[in-house]
């Protein structure tokens, strides 16, 4: 059965995450583990990471994520950001599999300074192949898509498959995907209608492989479809509308699921519960 969660705070520690997600009456969820602007990486404490692991267990919670810092960057052409960002991804993912994580996202970054954004890609991908370098942690690296503004690297769903075949083999097994609605819309896929829902599942199973998908943000949309902004909205407010969450909810292809919101905390309950009603139907 699809699970419904939010991201929610885990301010105080790790350990506060479940049961700040269980108030919220969610059944999954994601968090950051640390502060995701400054490329500073705070550890969670042997304490915190146990109290997280029982917290969860008391919750009932067995898949959870956490959001990667925003900062990172794996193509950038300028050395320090560019190791800085490798670095940073690693300690996160590193801290992730003590505390049992299921997978950490993150946004890939810009090929604004390359004149070829194959080459970018082609970049980026060599530094996920340093971030997961000696990585034997269960925790996935889970490549999140953008929203297209700029030079943004997986922009669509081409862009992310061809990054993910651009990474070592030997790595594929620590790799997936999370798929974000809203950025999806935002890059112009058109959820609102069974057609694009179906053209959209499809093109996803193609270019990157429906088995990489390990979970969904879902997001209404503040912005027009084929906008290339990253603007969030609560479910239904948007542009997206009550009818792309049924048929994205309702899609036989993503039955199986978990969905992560990450509206707003005032009026995220009514996200939840609306969703929980769609997949009951």
């Amino acid at each position: 059965m699809q699970k419904i969660g939010a991201h929610v705070s885990a301010a105080g520690g790790a350990q506060n995450a479940p049961l700040n997600a269980k108030l919220e009456k969610c059944e999954t969820f994601q968090f950051f583990v640390s502060s995701p602007r400054t490329f500073q990486f705070k550890q969670p404490t042997t304490e915190q990471i146990a109290e997280f692991k029982a917290n969860c267990e008391a919750g009932g919670f067995t898949d959870t994520y956490v959001h990667a810092s925003y900062l990172i960057n794996l193509a950038s052409t300028n050395n320090k950001t560019r190791h800085g960002s490798i670095s940073l991804l690693r300690k996160g993912l590193d801290a992730c599999a003590l505390l049992g994580v299921t997978g950490m996202m993150f946004h890939t970054g810009s090929a604004k300074d390359y004149e070829n954004k194959a080459d970018g890609i082609k970049q980026a991908a060599a530094s996920i192949n340093k971030v997961l370098d000696g990585y034997k942690g269960k925790t996935k690296l889970l490549i999140e898509n953008a929203a297209g503004a700029g030079s943004t690297i997986g922009m669509n769903f081409t862009e992310v498959g061809e990054l993910m075949k651009l990474v070592d083999k030997k790595y594929t097994k620590h790799l997936g995907v999370c798929l974000d609605t809203q950025h999806s819309f935002a890059s112009g896929y058109d959820w609102r209608t069974k057609a694009g829902t179906d053209a959209a599942v499809k093109e996803f199973d193609k270019k990157i492989g429906l088995d990489n998908l390990v979970v969904i943000q879902y997001n209404d949309s503040k912005t027009e479809c084929g906008s290339n902004k990253d603007r969030h909205e609560h479910i239904a407010d948007g542009n997206m509308g009550l009818q792309a969450a049924k048929n994205i909810l309702g899609h036989p292809k993503l039955k199986n699921y978990s969905f992560c919101l990450e509206t707003e905390p005032e009026g995220r309950a009514k996200d939840i519960k609306t969703l929980k009603t769609i997949r009951q139907k």
